[in-house]
Order: structure tokens, then sequence, then C-alpha cells
């Protein structure tokens, strides 16, 4: 059975998650234009 790692980066202008393998290789990306600028400026996180 193949084990499966998410990884998320909450970057400033930017958030990613990122799917890697069990032999780190990396599987697949999600990314939105969300980041913590976001929050900082309207105070919350919705696009």
């Amino acid at each position: 059975m193949s084990t499966f790692t998410i990884t998320i980066d909450g970057g400033t202008t930017n958030t990613r998650c990122i799917l890697w393998d069990d032999r780190r290789l990396r599987v697949d990306e999600a990314r939105r234009e969300i980041g913590v600028r976001n929050t900082a400026i309207d105070g919350n996180n919705k696009n």
C-alpha cells in the first residue's frame, strides 16, 4: 500500500498544497491566490 503526504505552504500572497508519494516525489499541486497578506488587509482569508 502506498503512503502519501500533503504539505501546506501558506505564503504571503499564495497558498499551495502539495501531494507527495512515499518516494518523496511530487504527485500533484493545488494553488490559490490567497495568503497572509489578504488576511492582514481584509481581516479574513476569503477569495
